[in-house]
């Protein structure tokens, strides 16, 4: 990712804030809705990181009943995984798994000096430091997108 393009990902991200959760909605601003997924899709997608696609339905608990690993094979098509080592970019998307037997069901994008912008249940999207302890322990890994998928 540029540096032009990771400025539009931080504002693009930094728009949502405030916006409240809705299991897949992707509406902006107070009146609207949004989940973690959509909200990584319209922020990628209105950067022009990535075309904007709609993901097959999912229910909102889907990733307690079964292992598939449905969120990744999105985020799959469009990036790839960081090394433990590789030094996060801004732009990068951060996963997380909420049980060691679950597959992936959240993610936010990173913004720099160790914080993340993220769609959270109830909450809605906020930005959030990453050292609290409630992600760190959660964290799975971490993506870069690829250039040239718009």
């Amino acid at each position: 990712m540029t540096s032009e393009q990771q400025r539009c990902v931080i504002a693009e991200a930094s728009s949502w804030l405030g916006t409240p959760f809705h299991h897949r909605a992707r509406v902006k601003g107070p009146r609207g809705g949004v989940d973690c997924a959509q909200f990584a899709i319209a922020v990628y997608s209105d950067a022009g990181i990535i075309e904007p696609f709609d993901p097959e339905w999912y229910p909102p608990d889907w990733h307690l009943h079964q292992g598939l690993e449905r969120y990744l094979s999105h985020v799959r098509a469009y990036a790839d995984s960081l090394k433990q080592d590789e030094t996060w970019e801004v732009g990068d998307l951060l996963t997380f798994r909420f049980g060691p037997a679950q597959p992936v069901s959240h993610a936010g994008i990173y913004v720099g000096e160790n914080m993340m912008i993220h769609a959270l249940y109830k909450v809605g999207v906020v930005k959030q430091d990453l050292d609290s302890r409630a992600f760190g322990r959660w964290f799975s890994g971490a993506w870069r997108l690829r250039n040239g998928v718009a």
